[in-house]
């Protein structure tokens, strides 16, 4: 789970920007297209990008693999 939110996502082959939030370690991205900007493969490459190193917590929404923690 990310605990910092990005200060810009942008859409990579269009540079169109993600609005972004983080709800309990986890990033919902709003007004994302209604179809894939890539016709032919049907995939699209967020960028996301931080002030500084991203920070995370492994398998955060799973106690069972962190000795029974939940690690919001």
């Amino acid at each position: 789970g990310y605990k910092v939110l990005p200060k810009k996502v942008t859409i990579l082959s269009t540079g169109e920007e993600i609005k972004c939030e983080l709800v309990n370690q986890s990033l919902r991205f709003h007004n994302l297209p209604k179809e894939a900007p890539d016709k032919i493969c049907g995939v699209t490459v967020l960028k996301m990008e931080f002030d500084d190193v991203p920070q995370y917590a492994r398998a955060s929404h799973y106690p069972q693999i962190n000795y029974g923690s939940n690690l919001e």
